[in-house]
């Protein structure tokens, strides 16, 4: 759902993930502290540099507590390369002006987070 409205509306709405924030922390806080505090860390310093918005770091902060830390970092890792792949793929059809555009980072995390999951799904 994050990806939708990151698409469409260019955002991704606080309530979206502050229940799934939420559910996280229902399902093991511990885990889901660690896991949102190393998003937060992350992300954060991001943020602040400017490379992603604040509703990329919402949602992997988010994601960090909803999988745990380690988890965490595979989708990071796999939602980096996803968005690079992405980024190449601009840069060749679209040349340097077309990476100059700020584009929705929640595609490039979905594709991390189904790249976590679906090994999982299928033990």
């Amino acid at each position: 759902m994050a990806t939708w409205f990151d698409l469409r509306e260019r955002r991704i709405p606080n309530w979206l993930c502050l229940a799934a924030f939420a559910a996280g922390m229902a399902l093991h806080w511990q885990e889901a502290l660690a896991g949102g505090g190393l998003a937060a860390l992350v992300y954060g310093a991001l943020f602040m540099l400017g490379g992603v918005g604040a509703g990329d770091a919402k949602l992997m902060i988010t994601l960090g507590a909803l999988a745990g830390p380690m988890p965490w970092l595979l989708i990071f890792a796999y939602s980096a390369v996803a968005g690079g792949i992405h980024a190449l793929g601009l840069l060749v059809t679209g040349g340097k002006a077309a990476l100059k555009q700020k584009k929705p980072m929640a595609p490039a995390v979905l594709v991390g987070c189904l790249l976590w999951v679906i090994p999982l799904l299928r033990r």
